[in-house]
């Protein structure tokens, strides 16, 4: 165990590091949600049939420079994924490093290298771009604040390389990380003077960053799409919206039916529709069935995602104890009235919750152990974090078998959908779909959600040849059977003509329904 902590002064942890994170690569890991496997089809062509520029979410010249990627070399290869594994790689060395520098004994060390490798693996299995942006945030405050690095060019590079990342990946990711690093400063009266070219300078780079994005978006034959999808973003992640839809309170006005199920191509709303319905949702923001309701909100979120929650619940209990008598208490009681406050203004997705938590390990690695009495507690809390990390795997490996299976039974269906027939999915997460198109294997079928009333959704359609939805004779769908009941149909019939069943076809947990506009099926 002695030779164990000792060599956390070494490369021990960067090999671990790195050896974990290969490790994952060839797992069948997935993104967590679809914004990042559409921004993949994106990039790559796959959805389009075209290499694209701009990702919407991510900032242009980063997007270009992945296109530009897959243009110059291999298709076969996620460029996209690659480089958010090595920004998660690139975060875990940066925290290493502050730990290596800390005043910390063996244990803690070894533990604090062992939470990161933890939270990094389960970044590598799941990536998620707003996640791989916060943790390149956090890693760079960590890195950055420590006695030995003011001033120096070095660590100063490593810093802006990471904070630049983490600027072009999700603006909004580093924002937060960031102003809880801020925040607790300011609650310790930090004295900003001995940093204030490295703070000019982070300001001058986000300025400019940010800036150039807002300036592209603007000018660019993306602007009506992005006016659209931001205010489509205000309402459906609008946390009253989402309780209401939750209770099927929109089932009986069918053009929020649809909106609300994520159909928004050729569908019946339009901006000044969003515009007020946005400003009929603030009116629930203070009554008290939906302020009850963003606390149970809440618990679904860190009950739904079990090694996000015991990570938080780990980072607050090591805080709270670190600092049980101290003023900075102080900070984590208004931190976590800021979150309980923003959780109920805004919908938080899991991600999200897990930034505000894991800022809390910026104030930890600066606290002082040695006020720690028990000996034992790093160890009983890694033998606990490693028991919790096996379970995760174990669940990883189960999720993933289920997914291999659905996928199979996907291949199945898709060889009996006609090639000359659009196709559409609904109830099967794109999640599944993380490693299985690029431009040499495009995406076979129309997807619906941000991606819609989009340059990139009219040349999907033209891709398939339509011009619109309204020009569609047939499709198909493959749903899943638990996610009943389906919309496309309804859907498709409401912007056009009806649609008349012709064929089901079922395997375990997929079905796949022919429609026309043919009554007879011919």
């Amino acid at each position: 165990m002695d030779k164990l902590k000792s060599s956390s002064n070494l490369l021990f942890w960067p090999l671990v590091g790195l050896g974990a994170i290969i490790m994952v690569w060839f797992l069948p890991w997935r993104f967590q949600v679809n914004d990042d496997v559409i921004m993949i089809w994106i990039v790559s062509g796959a959805y389009t049939g075209e290499l694209e520029n701009y990702a919407v979410f991510i900032h242009p010249a980063l997007s270009w420079v992945l296109s530009q990627l897959y243009r110059l070399f291999d298709f076969s290869l996620s460029w996209y994924s690659l480089l958010w594994f090595l920004g998660v790689y690139y975060s875990f060395l940066l925290i290493h490093l502050r730990i290596k520098n800390s005043v910390i004994s063996p244990s803690w060390a070894l533990f604090f290298n062992f939470l990161t490798l933890a939270i990094s693996i389960h970044l590598c299995i799941f990536p998620q771009f707003t996640l791989v942006s916060g943790f390149l945030a956090l890693s760079a405050w960590v890195y950055i604040f420590q006695g030995n690095t003011s001033g120096r060019l070095t660590p100063t590079l490593l810093f802006l390389l990471g904070i630049s990342l983490a600027i072009l990946i999700r603006a909004e990711a580093f924002v937060l990380v960031s102003a809880g690093v801020l925040f607790y400063f300011l609650m310790l009266k930090f004295k900003f003077n001995a940093y204030r070219k490295l703070f000019l300078a982070v300001a001058v780079l986000f300025t400019i960053l940010v800036g150039s994005k807002e300036l592209f978006e603007q000018n660019s034959k993306y602007a009506d799409f992005l006016e659209f999808n931001e205010l489509r973003h205000q309402v459906i992640d609008h946390p009253v919206f989402y309780e209401k839809s939750k209770d099927d309170e929109f089932k009986k006005d069918e053009k929020w039916h649809y909106f609300a199920n994520w159909f928004f191509q050729n569908s019946g709303v339009e901006l000044e529709d969003l515009r007020a319905k946005k400003q009929l949702l603030d009116k629930d923001y203070f009554s008290l069935k939906y302020i009850s309701k963003s606390f149970a909100r809440y618990w679904e979120v860190q009950t739904a995602e079990l090694f996000k929650g015991f990570i938080s619940v780990l980072l607050l209990v090591i805080f709270a104890g670190l600092y049980r008598r101290d003023k900075k208490l102080f900070f984590l009681l208004i931190w976590l009235s800021l979150f309980f406050l923003a959780n109920h203004v805004f919908h938080f997705r899991g991600r999200v919750v897990f930034l505000f938590y894991i800022v809390l390990l910026f104030p930890v690695l600066h606290g002082d152990f040695n006020k720690v009495s028990s000996k034992h507690l790093p160890s009983l809390l890694s033998l606990a974090l490693l028991v919790v990390l096996l379970a995760h795997f174990s669940n990883f490996r189960d999720e993933s078998e289920r997914r291999n299976k659905q996928l199979v039974e996907f291949n199945s269906l898709l060889q009996e959908s006609e090639k000359s027939t659009l196709l559409m999915l609904e109830g099967l997460p794109l999640e599944y779909f993380s490693r299985e198109y690029d431009q040499k294997k495009q995406v076979p079928f129309l997807i619906h959600g941000w991606i819609s009333r989009s340059p990139f959704q009219e040349k999907a359609l033209n891709r398939f040849g339509y011009q619109s939805l309204t020009d569609i004779e047939k499709f198909n769908l493959i749903a899943v059977k638990e996610k009943a009941p389906f919309y496309s149909k309804d859907f498709m019939s409401s912007i056009s003509s009806d649609f008349f069943l012709d064929e089901k076809l079922e395997t375990e947990t997929l079905i796949l329904f022919k429609y026309s506009k043919d009554p007879t099926g011919n």
